[in-house]
């Protein structure tokens, strides 16, 4: 059997809920797989366009499945207590009104650990469907702004180059709305002592810096890096507060400091990912190549690449997770969300980042967790009825003005 066969075997075998355990984890590493992208898509659209319009989907005996997969079933006559507890969603009516061009909307919605695929052209829920679509909220873009030691501040575009060059006297290199490039330390004679200065970038912005030092900055969106107009000490050391990818220049005799929160993560020369927004729980460095200590009182972790660490604001201590999702760490960098078993404030909290939008729970917030891949280069409206795959309902009550957020809704 070939790669191809294999491939489509195990997508028949996961749509018609026959999967064991094992093929489940084949067909997910087959998927993660970008090269896998276009036969994805080939059967997605083969198998749509054999479902009659109208066509309920089949019950799905959810202990069963669960036992098959994971092997378990019942105690002395009781079910097991995960089974016990399973949600069982209602089963999907999908419309074939017509076709639009594969998107490849793959949702996968992790339930008490029961993973589960739904694929759909269109939510049965029309009416949801408007109401999210009625009022088209833009992904987020390149946007940021730089706060001078002084605190002026200055919009980082192509306008602004004139004005910095003349401050930083001829030390930028490049500007435009994307990105600020910074002169190689080496290249200017330092005329007096550096000054700090602050890129940040707003809900629904994001922003690429390449640091005096070579150091390329990626900032997610409502995120910030403070850094020195030039590195003229032992040290390097910069400030950072949301989400912000490393690509450190290596310097052996001037190591990189990253301090975030009341933390500090060292850098010899290394590609790292840094998750620090106040809204979540956890501050996770996610290494990628190199090597980094990661420090917090009197607690230290040095982390290889594919490892991560994670740390509250409430103690000292470091969890060190030895096979980190990577992917799912700097999947915003490349352009999509990367949800791995997520509760859904997980999943709204990127979302509202990203399209500058304050979400409110009406009523109790929906139990489980959630996992998938989306594209956020598209309108809030395309990911929401992505999500509503799932069974979770959204309603927009205004759309974001300036820098004032719009509401998002979460329906019970």
């Amino acid at each position: 059997m070939t790669n191809q066969e294999r491939f489509r075997y195990l997508y028949k075998q996961y749509t018609n809920r026959s999967c064991t355990r094992q093929e489940m984890e084949e067909f997910f590493a087959y998927i993660q797989d970008h090269s896998w992208k276009l036969l994805l898509e080939e059967n997605a659209h083969q198998h749509f366009e054999s479902i009659e319009p109208g066509t309920e989907l089949p019950s799905v005996d959810w202990e069963h499945m669960y036992w098959q997969i994971t092997g378990k079933g019942k105690v002395s006559g009781h079910e097991n207590d995960l089974t016990a507890n399973l949600q069982k969603p209602a089963a999907l009516l999908i419309h074939l009104k017509r076709w639009k061009a594969i998107a490849a909307v793959l949702l996968l919605v992790t339930i008490a650990g029961l993973g589960y695929v739904f694929f759909s052209k269109e939510r049965k829920q029309e009416k949801d469907i408007a109401a999210v679509s009625k009022a088209q909220v833009f992904a987020g873009n390149n946007k940021a702004v730089l706060t001078l030691n002084d605190g002026r501040q200055v919009v980082l575009d192509s306008t602004s180059q004139s004005l910095l060059s003349k401050e930083f006297g001829g030390r930028i290199a490049g500007l435009n709305s994307s990105s600020l490039n910074y002169r190689p330390d080496t290249s200017i004679a330092v005329t007096r002592l550096p000054e700090m200065n602050t890129i940040s970038t707003p809900n629904g912005g994001e922003y690429k810096i390449l640091l005096p030092d070579g150091t390329r900055v990626w900032l997610n969106a409502a995120s910030s890096v403070s850094f020195p107009s030039v590195f003229d000490g032992n040290e390097r050391n910069v400030t950072t507060t949301g989400e912000v990818y490393f690509e450190v220049a290596s310097n052996k005799s001037k190591p990189f400091k990253i301090n975030v929160n009341d933390a500090t993560i060292e850098v010899l020369g290394t590609d790292l990912n840094i998750n620090a927004y106040p809204e979540e729980a956890q501050v996770k460095t996610t290494l990628l190549n190199g090597s980094v200590r990661v420090s917090k009182g009197n607690n230290s972790r040095i982390l290889k690449p594919g490892q991560q660490a994670q740390f509250s604001n409430n103690n000292n201590h470091i969890r060190l997770i030895e096979e980190a999702d990577t992917e799912e760490a700097i999947a915003w960098k490349n352009g999509s969300f990367h949800f791995n078993s997520q509760p859904i404030t997980g999943v709204m909290n990127q979302v509202a980042r990203w399209y500058n939008m304050e979400v409110l729970y009406e009523g109790k917030r929906p139990e489980g967790h959630f996992s998938g891949i989306l594209n956020r280069n598209t309108d809030l409206g395309t990911v929401l009825k992505s999500i509503e795959l799932s069974g979770i309902h959204f309603r927009i009550e205004s759309i974001p003005a300036g820098n004032k957020p719009g509401k998002l809704i979460v329906l019970p």
